[in-house]
């Protein structure tokens, strides 16, 4: 992989160049989870998360920073304040805020717009809003990419967004898109309030 990302600010890294972490390099450095990233040239932050490897990331992601999800594991936003522009996709799996966030997805994901990929592997990209307590926004645009179809034309690939929250709202107040032949589905379990 690429060399060290130079520090430009106690506790932030500016990346330069695109970057994968793996759930290998993780349990070797488990500061990499609690690292502060930034980026000045947009650079893309890949996370591939391994299935049944803890992979929650807490440190603070800003700036012009893209952030994609790989893999079959579980990714985990700890952080509800990041604030990086260059959206988020969920290209397999799930990503999740976690139990326990008063607020969640007002911040988790950044500002930009959060893509959900979808195809016909199985894999399709996931967001998971669980266990968390009280009213919360999910402020990103929410855009559904790629398409998946049988041969006789039927869907069968959805971007999901499950939520299972304790009592409270959930607003997505951003807007919704999909591409032509991806589908969109929303799941909820212990909503006791609106959605």
């Amino acid at each position: 992989g690429p060399g060290p990302e130079p520090v430009v600010d106690t506790g932030f890294i500016d990346m330069k160049e695109d970057r994968t972490i793996t759930s290998e390099e993780t349990e070797a450095d488990p500061t990499l989870l609690t690292t502060n990233y930034t980026s000045s040239t947009g650079a893309t932050l890949t996370f591939s998360v391994t299935s049944g490897k803890p992979f929650e990331v807490k440190g603070y992601l800003t700036g012009n920073l893209r952030v994609i999800k790989t893999g079959k594991g579980v990714l985990t936003i700890g952080c509800t304040t990041n604030d990086y522009s260059g959206g988020t996709r969920i290209k397999q799996y799930t990503v999740q805020i976690p139990a326990g966030t008063t607020v969640p997805g007002t911040g988790a994901l950044g500002t930009g717009t959060l893509e959900i990929q979808t195809d016909d592997s199985n894999a399709n990209g996931r967001l998971a809003l669980t266990s968390a307590v009280g009213d919360g926004t999910v402020p990103n645009d929410i855009h559904i990419i790629g398409t998946a179809e049988t041969d006789d034309g039927h869907q069968t690939a959805y971007g999901n967004v499950s939520v299972a929250f304790k009592p409270g709202e959930v607003v997505f107040s951003g807007e919704i898109t999909a591409d032509v032949g991806s589908g969109f589905s929303l799941s909820t379990s212990g909503v006791n309030g609106n959605l």
